[in-house]
Order: C-alpha cells, then sequence, then structure tokens
C-alpha cells in the first residue's frame, strides 16, 4: 500500500473490504460447493435471509467476483453466481 499514489490509497481506504466472519464464512463455503457441483435437472438452492446491515449483499458480491458471468453459446445462456439463465432459445443445462 505504501507504493500507491494518495489517491489510489484513498481509494483503497474508501472501497468494500470483505471482514470474514464465522456466518458468512459457512454460507460462502455452501454457495462455493453448489457451484461446483455437476450439473443435473434440478439443481438444489440456498436461500440466505436475515436483517439489514448483516452482509448478504457483500456476500453475492464476493460470489459475483469468484463467479464471474460467462456466455455459452452451446446452451445459449448466461451463467453468472446464481446459475444459468437462458437468453436465447428452449435450451436449458
Amino acid at each position: 500500500m505504501s507504493l500507491m499514489t494518495p489517491e489510489e490509497r484513498i481509494d483503497r481506504i474508501r472501497g468494500d473490504h470483505w471482514i470474514a466472519f464465522d456466518r458468512a464464512t459457512i454460507v460462502l463455503n455452501r454457495l462455493t460447493s453448489l457451484m461446483e457441483m455437476p450439473q443435473q435437472s434440478r439443481m438444489p438452492g440456498l436461500m440466505v435471509y436475515g436483517s439489514s446491515g448483516i452482509g448478504k449483499t457483500m456476500i453475492a458480491k464476493r460470489m459475483a467476483s469468484k463467479y464471474p458471468t460467462q456466455y455459452n453459446a452451446e446452451l445459449g445462456a448466461t451463467r453468472g453466481a446464481c446459475g444459468y439463465t437462458v437468453i436465447k432459445g428452449t435450451k436449458t443445462p
């Protein structure tokens, strides 16, 4: 951080930072295991809920950065942190 310009340091300080805590780590590990499962016709899911300000959006952002959106031309679908979304046609994963 000492090699950064003052503007870069300010941007870094003002940016989002992941602070791991037990429950979030459990949720992230579960979501990661779901994302790495082989594709099947009925994929399991996970609903994350809770009070405002407890980190649900940060968990979603962390997953989105770990699993960036990818387009699969063969399926005609986009895969992101939430699985496949069909964009055109009737093909399913």
